[in-house]
């Protein structure tokens, strides 16, 4: 009988540590259920963190602000903040690891956080440490360009002629040639050498074009093609500043500088030396004029003409340059939409003339000069009434968009990457 109690009381202590032993397990598998669904929570928590303090930073960029700063808000404001420590929050632009490391234009968001286990802790007690990555960027698409890449845009809507030649000039255009011109012989090349890196469409068709026997286009232009809305016709013309006109006369052995203003004209003779700062120069009804053998400098000037002509002849220098910020950006000389005065442009010596030349109602007239440097290169966008070539020597016309005037300031976008 003692042996039959023994043998009972042995078993029911087996079937207690048994029973404990499933408790154990039991609370175990709650607690890994119940603390992995709280690590899971915070490991998205922080991952999302991570995303959203990256794009900030991707969007400071964007602003030209501070990437740094604006990711590190935006992480506080998402319940990680660097001064809590069991939080970690690093911030790097560019990245410092990963495929993007040292690149322009990204921010690395790495957030760190510790995590206190519930439940499980009667099994492991220490700190499970949560970790998220983040890397954005801020991508800029560049604007398209004003008039759809044409370096030459004759804008006349029914002349014949309106692109024009006399002479043997070579007209090379880097960019497209437009001739917005419906009548069929809207371009008249004669025996001049017309060509085009981005082709050459005319309005006018049947045939649209004449040549001579010694003419050349290259490549042969698209004829009846659509007309084209001039694409600078809601740009404001600018207002006249207050005061009355003043004469600036450079005659030959001065040197001038002057500010911009209202001007009645401008004329520097052979060997005058005329300096103008930055700014707009709005000639109030004269001539902008620099004789041969006479020397312009303006940088960062738009050159706005009311009524009167323009004559830029080379042998002494001329360089002009636009405005690289505001309303006139990349646009060096206007003239009014009534203003019907010729822009002549003469090659010879130091010629440099950036930016876009825009004389909706006017008439360009480019041509070289005699001798060996007589060539003619200006680096801008013509957009022009109408424009007459002459003379035997090469004219470039070398578009770059990045140089002249252009609402379009493009877009920006934000992408998280890696």
């Amino acid at each position: 009988m003692k042996n039959r109690a023994w043998s009972k009381s042995n078993e029911s202590g087996q079937i207690l540590v048994l029973v404990m032993l499933l408790i154990v397990a039991l609370i175990g598998m709650v607690g890994l259920a119940v603390d992995g669904g709280r690590l899971y929570s915070a490991r998205r928590s922080a991952q999302s963190a991570a995303d959203n303090a990256a794009m900030a930073g991707a969007f400071a960029i964007c602003s030209e602000a501070d990437a740094v700063s604006a990711a590190q808000s935006v992480a506080v404001q998402n319940g990680y903040s660097d001064a809590d420590p069991d939080v970690s929050v690093v911030v790097d632009s560019p990245p410092q690891t990963g495929a993007h490391t040292g690149q322009a234009g990204y921010v690395e968001v790495i957030i760190n956080s510790q995590e206190q286990p519930g439940f499980i802790q009667v099994l492991y007690s220490g700190a499970w440490e949560v970790a998220a990555r983040a890397v954005a960027k801020c991508t800029q698409n560049s604007p398209a360009p004003l008039g759809d890449g044409n370096g030459l845009i004759v804008l006349n809507e029914t002349a014949s002629g309106a692109l024009s030649a006399n002479g043997q000039p070579e007209l090379s255009v880097i960019g497209g040639i437009y001739v917005n011109s419906g009548h069929a012989t809207a371009m008249t090349v004669g025996n001049a050498s017309f060509s085009a890196s981005e082709g050459m469409a005319i309005v006018g068709s049947s045939p649209g074009y004449t040549k001579g026997p010694q003419g050349i286009v290259s490549p042969l232009p698209v004829t009846g093609a659509p007309s084209l809305i001039d694409p600078m016709l809601t740009l404001a013309e600018p207002t006249r500043p207050p005061g009355a006109c003043v004469n600036s006369d450079t005659g030959s052995g001065q040197i001038h500088t002057i500010d911009p203003g209202v001007y009645c004209h401008i004329i520097v003779t052979s060997q005058g030396i005329l300096t103008m700062n930055p700014g707009l120069y709005y000639i109030d009804g004269g001539e902008f004029t620099v004789q041969s053998g006479g020397q312009v400098t303006g940088f960062g000037v738009m050159i706005y003409l009311s009524a009167g002509s323009t004559t830029l002849i080379g042998g002494g220098g001329v360089h002009l340059t636009p405005p690289d910020s505001g309303d006139y950006q990349g646009l060096v000389i206007f003239t009014s939409r009534i203003n019907t005065s010729v822009i002549t442009i003469i090659g010879g010596g130091e010629i440099q003339v950036v930016g876009t030349i825009y004389s909706p109602a006017g008439t360009l007239s480019l041509s070289g000069a005699s001798g060996s440097d007589g060539d003619l290169s200006i680096d801008t966008q013509v957009i022009v009434n109408q424009l007459e070539l002459g003379g035997n020597a090469d004219i470039n016309i070398e578009y770059d968009s990045s140089l002249g005037y252009n609402p379009d300031i493009g877009s920006e976008f934000l992408e998280l990457s890696d």
